[in-house]
């Protein structure tokens, strides 16, 4: 009975954590927007809704504007928008011959961002301590307005074991084996997310890009090889629904997906 009632308080918690989900995408999508209008998006219960709302807002997730002007009949409903002093967000890129690092904040708008460019001379330890470097800068732009750093996401031009965030194996780059996830989480407190870059491009282009509005899009990535030869490849999809779905991408011109 004991076992039984720890997995429904766990089923529900998960249940919970999902709808929170579904009400910050939604506010994502449709903000500002009132109770009952997020009720109507979502399909969730008015009453469901009110009770996530109110935790979002005391964790500071979500700030009221007031009321919804717009409503000519009833009592007006209050406007709901996402906080974006909730906190940041780090994106980060490890390319071929460059690294590139992007802070927004909770609202997904761009505060900093800096792009340098590598050698394919430069050693893995060089290129991984210039990363960190420009991830520290990246720290200090927050400034006191936003509260903390919420997490980082790093995209790599290879195959990525994204459940222990190690880079298995990118050619281009002659790297195999690297523990990414755990380097970053040594030298940083917020959680570290690690994937495939042409995933990273599809998850991005499914919430704020040309597949915003679709169910799925192909992302087709151009890069120039060495010797001079240019060649496209299709990389992946974007799919959009009630949860947060990860793109996919495939690499043809290796014959793997990746994980």
């Amino acid at each position: 009975m004991l076992i039984l009632l720890r997995a429904r308080t766990g089923d529900q918690a998960f249940v919970r954590e999902i709808n929170l989900s579904i009400i910050l995408n939604a506010l994502r999508d449709h903000s500002p927007a009132s109770r009952a209008y997020l009720a109507g998006v979502t399909g969730l219960n008015k009453t469901t809704v009110s009770s996530l709302v109110q935790q979002l807002i005391d964790a500071h997730f979500v700030s009221e504007l007031g009321a919804d002007k717009t409503e000519e009949t009833g009592r007006p409903g209050i406007l709901l928008e996402l906080n974006p002093g909730a906190g940041c967000i780090i994106g980060a890129e490890i390319g071929v011959d460059f690294i590139s690092v992007v802070l927004s904040d909770f609202a997904a708008r761009v505060i900093w961002r800096h792009q340098e460019r590598t050698s394919r001379r430069d050693s893995q330890e060089k290129i991984i301590r210039r990363t960190l470097g420009i991830i520290h800068s990246a720290i200090a732009e927050k400034g006191t307005e936003y509260k903390t750093i919420l997490g980082l996401g790093l995209g790599v031009p290879g195959l990525v074991d994204v459940a222990s965030g190690t880079l298995l194996f990118a050619p281009n780059l002659r790297w195999r084996d690297v523990p990414l996830r755990d380097i970053l989480q040594a030298e940083f407190d917020f959680p570290i997310y690690v994937d495939n870059e042409a995933n990273m491009a599809a998850l991005g282009e499914s919430y704020f890009g040309v597949a915003r509005e679709g169910q799925d899009s192909p992302i087709c990535k151009l890069w120039r090889r060495p010797g001079g030869w240019d060649r496209a490849r299709l990389q992946g999809n974007a799919g959009r629904s009630g949860l947060p779905r990860r793109g996919r991408a495939h690499d043809p011109g290796h014959g793997w997906p990746s994980m």
